[in-house]
């Protein structure tokens, strides 16, 4: 039985996968790429309800440090004064040594 729940497992894992990456493909990322964060909570709550293992407080910090990061908007940066800059020049990201680059294509 072991074997068959793990071939299922993996095979549900694939098409997951999958339908992960055509939906970054097609989708606009804005709109896409908060769902992937769904895989944190399921991976909490499979914990607790498989294994009886409740995330300690470095889990919980990590945890809200990607999900925070995530939420920023992806023009939001700080200029070189320290100040933020929610919009203006939304393309552009701040180099340590070399100034500042233009981005191209889809990040």
């Amino acid at each position: 039985m072991a074997p068959a729940l793990l071939a299922l497992g993996s095979a549900f894992l694939t098409v997951g996968y999958l339908c992960a990456v055509a939906a970054m493909r097609v989708g606009e990322i804005a709109a896409v790429s908060p769902f992937r964060y769904t895989s944190l909570l399921m991976a909490i709550f499979l914990g607790l309800v498989i294994f009886g293992d409740w995330p300690d407080l470095w889990t919980w910090v990590g945890s809200a440090l990607v999900v925070g990061r995530a939420s920023i908007p992806s023009g939001a940066r700080l200029n070189w004064d320290g100040g933020a800059d929610a919009g203006a020049d939304a393309g552009t990201v701040p180099l340590f040594l070399s100034g500042t680059a233009r981005l191209s294509g889809r990040t």
